[in-house]
């Protein structure tokens, strides 16, 4: 199984966060993203978690557009845990 971003874009509104961006993760494999703040790291994991759609592109669960898996499908697979994590600390569990 993998993941994996061909030719890739990302905008927010009319303003262009990522593109053309290509990348393959097989299982097992770990992945590393550095750049300058505000390049489109953060935006680009979102997509190849499948958080957000792209734009442009196709963003893959195995040969599987993650458009039609669906969410509840791609949990099952795919993990997504952000640098800081933002809690909601006034809700309740019971």
């Amino acid at each position: 199984m993998s993941l994996e971003l061909r030719n890739v874009g990302w905008n927010a509104g009319f303003k262009k966060i990522i593109s053309d961006v290509s990348l393959r993760v097989t299982r097992g494999e770990f992945l590393g993203v550095i750049g300058p703040n505000g390049s489109g790291k953060t935006s680009m994991m979102s997509v190849l978690g499948g958080i957000r759609a792209p734009s442009t592109g196709q963003a893959l669960l195995g040969d599987q557009p993650m458009k039609k898996i669906g969410r509840r499908n791609l949990a099952r697979h795919i993990g997504f845990v952000e640098q800081q994590a933002d809690t909601i600390d006034r809700i309740t569990v019971r």
